[in-house]
């Protein structure tokens, strides 16, 4: 929004907000050197009086900027709306360590008790707030780590990072136009290859009989489950027809869409699907326009995003290597036991801020 930092500095300084005209603050400036009634060396004096409060805004701003701690609580109360001004007002008149206890007691205000968070669903405001202070809590709770959470990045509205379902909300069905994606992911995850964008086939149907014969070399001597390849097989023709043809029937999509949950154990519920336990952090191009990707997929994603240096909030990626998962029994599938896992780890990273019941 701005050109330069200290017009940023200027604006909190006369407390310019978005109902004033763009030219509010310069007036503002302007009204107090310019009164009559002030002589020169007065004047003088307030022009440097000035300076020295432009300065004092600025060395604020940077302590809070390079002091690790001060730098996380005021990003989150800040990213949660409370006023800057505020923030820096109270810093002015504080000892740093006193300081740090304010912002603990103002995140401890917007923050419920651990029966409230445990409830919380879909929809409701709290839930990114929650998710937002535990990735950065998170950081802080690593001392030996020089991390620092990327606000900037977090806030980039080309990726539109918000709340969304970890396993696909299989009560949505996919709408017709999105289809061909929907098969293209799945289909990504099973060879590697990617075999269609935008209105672009890239692979012919000679080229795809000779990937099947080598996804069935591949993966003969890993068949632990009877029958597993067979299935596998079957449904990567299935998606190379959606994939390859102008349309197919809507019974044959239906039976695919079926099948090819029950493969990965998408039918199944963990908890309530719209629990917190089963909701985290995802940016728009991870979680699909058609909302219903898969756990595997979801986690191919987040993992090609992670190694081309795309911003991922820590708590997402551990979520899907199910590092807060107790007993791993397929790193493809969300079972039950990894959402209530998962939504311990919330909890007992956040106690710090939870209001007694």
């Amino acid at each position: 929004k701005y050109d330069t930092r200290i017009e940023y500095i200027f604006d909190l300084m006369k407390k310019r907000t978005e109902k004033h005209e763009p030219r509010f603050t310069f007036y503002e400036f302007s009204k107090s050197f310019k009164d009559p009634n002030i002589h020169s060396l007065t004047k003088s004096k307030r022009i440097e009086e000035e300076w020295h409060k432009i300065k004092e805004y600025f060395m604020t701003f940077q302590v809070w900027y390079q002091e690790r701690t001060l730098y996380h609580l005021v990003g989150f109360l800040v990213e949660t709306g409370t006023d800057i001004n505020v923030l820096k007002d109270k810093s002015s008149e504080s000892t740093k360590l006193a300081f740090q206890g304010y912002l603990q007691e103002l995140i401890k205000a917007k923050i419920a008790d651990e029966e409230t968070i445990r409830k919380l669903e879909y929809g409701k405001k709290m839930v990114k707030t929650i998710l937002l202070l535990f990735n950065i809590q998170t950081l802080l709770d690593n001392k030996d780590s020089n991390t620092y959470f990327p606000f900037y990045r977090y806030k980039d509205t080309r990726y539109g990072w918000d709340v969304e379902h970890v396993k696909s909300q299989t009560d949505l069905k996919i709408a017709t136009l999105d289809r061909k994606k929907w098969a293209n992911d799945i289909l990504e995850y099973f060879t590697g290859r990617e075999y269609y964008v935008g209105k672009e086939l890239l692979i012919e149907k000679e080229e795809f009989q000779e990937i099947i014969e080598l996804y069935k070399s591949d993966n003969e001597d890993f068949d632990v489950e009877e029958n597993r390849i067979e299935v596998e097989v079957k449904i990567i023709q299935k998606l190379y027809k959606v994939v390859f043809e102008s349309r197919v029937e809507e019974e044959f999509f239906e039976e695919l869409y079926t099948t090819t949950l029950k493969h990965f154990k998408e039918e199944k519920s963990t908890n309530d699907p719209d629990s917190i336990s089963n909701l985290a952090l995802l940016d728009a191009t991870t979680n699909r326009s058609y909302k219903n990707a898969m756990f595997p997929i979801k986690r191919r994603t987040i993992m090609k995003n992670e190694k081309a240096g795309t911003f991922v909030p820590i708590c997402t990626k551990n979520l899907f290597l199910k590092a807060y998962s107790r007993k791993v029994s397929n790193i493809m599938y969300w079972t039950k036991s990894d959402a209530d896992d998962y939504l311990n780890a919330i909890i007992q990273t956040l106690k710090p801020y939870l209001t007694k019941i």
